[in-house]
């Protein structure tokens, strides 16, 4: 059985000469504030941090990085009538075996 060593490891990588590395890909989607403080709280690290902290403490959080994000755009309507575009980047990286 062949062993695929992370890529950080110090060991050995059957890969390393044929590993490449792809940032280009972005995907941009229309959203609104709420739906990206929506996303946010979705995340494990917001589950994690509501896990350990509690509720008041992970709503203080996302209450203060919604008030911060509506100052940052200089607004202060309705969360669900301000529309952004999202731009998430992601970054791929292909290997395989050599010959």
């Amino acid at each position: 059985m062949d062993t695929c060593y992370p890529l950080h490891t110090t060991r050995t990588n059957p890969y390393h000469t044929v590993l490449k590395r792809d940032e280009s890909m972005t995907v941009t989607l229309p959203s609104t504030v709420l739906d990206l403080v929506s996303y946010l709280a979705s995340t494990s690290t917001m589950q994690n941090f509501y896990a350990q902290k509690g509720e008041k403490e992970a709503l203080g959080v996302i209450n203060d990085f919604q008030d911060s994000l509506l100052d940052q755009i200089g607004v202060s309507d309705d969360p669900d009538n301000i529309e952004l575009k999202v731009r998430f980047d992601y970054i791929l990286i292909m290997g395989r075996k050599p010959f």
